[in-house]
């Protein structure tokens, strides 16, 4: 992640060392653990033209960063909201606020997040299972008055 402008722009702008100074701040923040965006139902297994990791991968990847005493906590933004449209043009959702996108919204995106967690929870937290499923319910009712069928 770029936080303002580096290399020659920024010595010009902020004066010779400001090239130092911009690094520094960015590798100040690099070590911070940042949230998975989960706001696409592709983004769920990543890959595409973005490359980018899935949640699986960067699960496993957290895992493997734990330790008994010390596990890794993860941040998870789920983000593909049925109707979402922030009037950003740039955040539209892809499923649409309907009977069918709802269907649509817990059986390809929820449920497969919540599968995903599950595998972790079996793994690394016994009896987390139902915690998850707990917090599936809460995000379908929020979004659609109903609890997971």
């Amino acid at each position: 992640m770029r936080v303002g402008i580096t290399g020659a722009g920024a010595s010009a702008a902020l004066g010779g060392s400001a090239t130092t100074t911009w690094l520094a701040a960015e590798a100040s923040v690099a070590s911070f653990q940042t949230a998975i965006w989960l706001d696409t139902i592709s983004a769920i297994n990543g890959g595409g033209t973005t490359g980018r990791t899935g949640l699986m991968q960067q699960l496993t990847n957290a895992a493997a960063q734990g330790t008994a005493t010390t596990p890794a906590l993860v941040e998870i933004v789920i983000y593909d909201l049925p109707g979402r449209d922030c009037a950003a043009l740039a955040s539209n959702g892809e499923i649409p606020a309907t009977a069918a996108g709802l269907t649509e919204y817990e059986t390809q995106y929820i449920n497969p997040i919540a599968t995903i967690l599950n595998q972790f929870a079996s793994k690394d937290m016994p009896g987390r299972q139902q915690e998850i499923q707990a917090a599936v319910n809460q995000i379908l009712v929020a979004v659609s008055g109903q609890a997971a069928s």
